[in-house]
C-alpha cells in the first residue's frame, strides 16, 4: 500500500471521528444500515466464541489484516486460512480474550470502528481500545487496518 493510499484512509477515519465523538452515551453506537454491519457484528461474536470457522464467513477468500503504527503499515494475516491459523494461535495465547463495539459508523463499503479488547493476564483484568476500519465487498469483509491501540 502505498503512502498515499495510507494517507487517504487517515483523513477518511478521522472525517468520521468527530461523528464517532459527538455521539450521546444514550445513542453511543449508532443505528448503521444493517447490511454493511452484519459482516462486523458477525466477526464479533464469533470472536467472542473463539470460533475460528465462524469468524472465516465473514471474510472473503483473499481477507487481508492490515495494522498501523504510526508510519508503519504491516499485514498480519493475507487470505482466509491465514487469517484463521493467526486467530487461533491469539485465542490460544490469550483465552479469556472478548472485544466489543464501543462506536460503530456505517458507510456502503466502509465501517469504521472503536472497539475495546478485554482478557485476564497474571490475575489481572486488562483491555485495551483500537479504531479499525474494515473495507467490505459483495457483504463480506475485505480488508481490516487497525490502527495502533491504547489502553
Amino acid at each position: 500500500m502505498s503512502s498515499r493510499s495510507v494517507a487517504s484512509l487517515i483523513l477518511a477515519c478521522c472525517a468520521l471521528l468527530p461523528a464517532c465523538a459527538s455521539a450521546s452515551p444514550a445513542s453511543a453506537v449508532p443505528v448503521p444500515s444493517a447490511a454493511s454491519a452484519a459482516p462486523v457484528h458477525g466477526l464479533t461474536r464469533a470472536f467472542n466464541a473463539h470460533d475460528v470457522e465462524a469468524m472465516s464467513r465473514h471474510v472473503t477468500k483473499d481477507v487481508q489484516w492490515l495494522s498501523l503504527q504510526g508510519a508503519m503499515l504491516s499485514i498480519d494475516a493475507e487470505g482466509r486460512e491465514a487469517l484463521a491459523s493467526a486467530m487461533a494461535d491469539y485465542f490460544r495465547s490469550l483465552p479469556s480474550v472478548r472485544t466489543e463495539i464501543e462506536v460503530l459508523e456505517a458507510g456502503e463499503s466502509f465501517v469504521v470502528v472503536r472497539e475495546r479488547v478485554h482478557w485476564v493476564r497474571n490475575d489481572a483484568p486488562t483491555s485495551q481500545s483500537a479504531l479499525a476500519v474494515y473495507e467490505l465487498r459483495d457483504g463480506l469483509i475485505a480488508r481490516v487496518w487497525y490502527f495502533a491501540a491504547e489502553r
